[in-house]
């Protein structure tokens, strides 16, 4: 009879056996794939969820495969599975960006090593201060809550400073949801500003609690301006009347055909909703985008043609 520890290294040796085949098949010719995203070491993604919590003109994943990696403290190699991917950044939030860099027991140890760091009184004044903002987040605001979101919003620590814009988010109030909207007026091009961090959490704030039809028009020149993606409100957007989106766009073809980045936008917007462009549009892209033709041509092949 084999032990556990022989079973899980047979487990982990299928997984990464599995990967390197998911792998070759994805990078094999179309007519030869033949590939399910149901598939063992396959999940489809959620996009509508992936485009609310982060923010990137980059395309967003379809599905998440089976991935090796090797373990940052101990050098083990290991697979981080499309389940987990998909708990990661769908359940937990986590960044798009972010990948898997240490193996299970590397992270238990590394948890138990900063909780011995936490301990007494006062040792974790920021994690309690945090835990503190997400309770009143999910409670319902009262003067005393609002005054420690106020405060907190004052804060030297950004990362309190951005749970409780996600606290102005969660309550929705008019007021909230205005103080929001300032935040993402606010943006800055500067990657080490407040004004683009608060910027980019006020947009993921702001993805549940936009309203029809008050907020449309802002949300679209927010889009347009590039002080937020679209694909963080692709819910909101996508129930903006058709008409108004198409008559945006028309406007939009008609008065800046000398303006690249914000044609771009615009198309962006667009296939983020699932409306493509004219044949004329295209035809200004085409003769002012530029190398970014390229890019839509791509999302657009029939209107690009």
């Amino acid at each position: 009879m084999k032990s556990n520890k022989q079973r899980r290294a047979e487990i982990k040796a299928h997984r990464l056996a599995r990967a390197a085949r998911l792998e070759a098949q994805l990078h094999a010719p179309d007519r030869q794939r033949n590939m399910c995203l149901r598939a063992p070491g396959m999940e489809p993604a959620d996009l509508d969820v992936l485009g609310r919590h982060n923010n990137t003109y980059g395309p967003l994943p379809t599905y998440y495969l089976d991935r090796p990696f090797i373990c940052r403290d101990c050098g083990a190699e290991e697979i981080w599975t499309a389940k987990q991917q998909k708990w990661w950044y769908e359940v937990v939030h986590g960044s798009i960006e972010s990948n898997a860099v240490r193996c299970l027991a590397c992270r238990r140890a590394r948890r138990a090593s900063q909780a011995a760091s936490r301990e007494g009184e006062g040792a974790n004044l920021l994690g309690e201060t945090s835990e503190r903002l997400r309770v009143l987040a999910r409670s319902a605001p009262t003067p005393d809550a609002r005054a420690e979101v106020n405060a907190a919003l004052e804060s030297k620590w950004w990362s309190l400073r951005t749970l409780a814009v996600a606290a102005l988010g969660h309550w929705g109030a008019d007021d909230d949801i205005a103080r929001l909207r300032a935040l993402v007026d606010a943006h800055r091009p500067s990657w080490g500003s407040w004004e683009r961090v608060g910027a980019d959490a006020a947009a993921k704030a702001l993805a549940g609690c936009l309203r029809h039809p008050a907020d449309e028009a802002w949300a679209v020149e927010a889009c347009l301006s590039g002080l937020a993606s679209p694909w963080q409100w692709r819910t909101f957007l996508g129930r903006a009347a058709g008409e108004r989106i198409a008559a945006n766009a028309k406007a939009e073809f008609a008065r800046r055909p000398e303006d690249p980045q914000r044609l771009s936008r615009m198309l962006a917007l667009m296939h983020c909703i699932g409306q493509p462009p004219s044949s004329s549009q295209m035809a200004v892209v085409r003769a002012h985008a530029r190398g970014e033709v390229n890019l839509w041509a791509r999302h657009f092949p029939s209107e690009a043609a």
